[in-house]
């Protein structure tokens, strides 16, 4: 299973770069006999062939995002904001809501990978749970500042 997904990767990614690579010892570029269409129909094919065998929830999600249109650029091509890096070290860091569990008439959160109830203090000491529910967990801060309201967070799909 793991090879059909390897394959999918290093082939999507050959066609949508062949064009970028350089010929050895003329620096001159070669350029892809492939059309875009053709390459597109190799991902489709290579997708649905993908969903017939039993491949992880992961290499799925893989396989759909190499068959969206991408840009013309595998690089970033922008400006680098570093002040805004700076603004953000700046900015307190709020705990990820990530999981939830609903044991008899108990509900549990899973807030930064540990389990806390109604009530308990979240480790480091600066806020207490007030409420769980299934899509939010709300936190009060120890030091009277307010509350924090944590939305849901899928661990399963990552952050772009």
């Amino acid at each position: 299973m793991l090879t059909l997904m390897a394959a999918v990767i290093v082939g999507a990614g050959f066609f949508l770069l062949a064009d970028k690579l350089l010929v050895p010892g003329t620096g001159k570029s070669a350029k892809a006999s492939v059309s875009v269409e053709e390459v597109k129909k190799q991902v489709e094919d290579l997708s649905a062939r993908a969903n017939e065998t039993a491949l992880p929830k992961g290499a799925l999600a893989l396989v759909a995002a190499a068959a969206k249109p991408w840009n013309n650029t595998a690089m970033f091509d922008g400006p680098a904001d570093f002040k805004q890096e700076e603004k953000d070290k700046n900015k307190p860091k709020l705990p990820s809501y990530t999981g939830f569990m609903e044991l008899g008439s108990e509900r549990l959160a899973i807030v930064d990978g540990f389990e806390y109830m109604v009530g308990d203090i979240l480790e480091g000491g600066k806020r207490r749970v007030v409420k769980i529910e299934p899509d939010q967990v709300v936190l009060e801060d120890l030091d009277g500042a307010g509350q924090v309201t944590l939305k849901y967070e899928d661990p399963n799909v990552s952050a772009r």
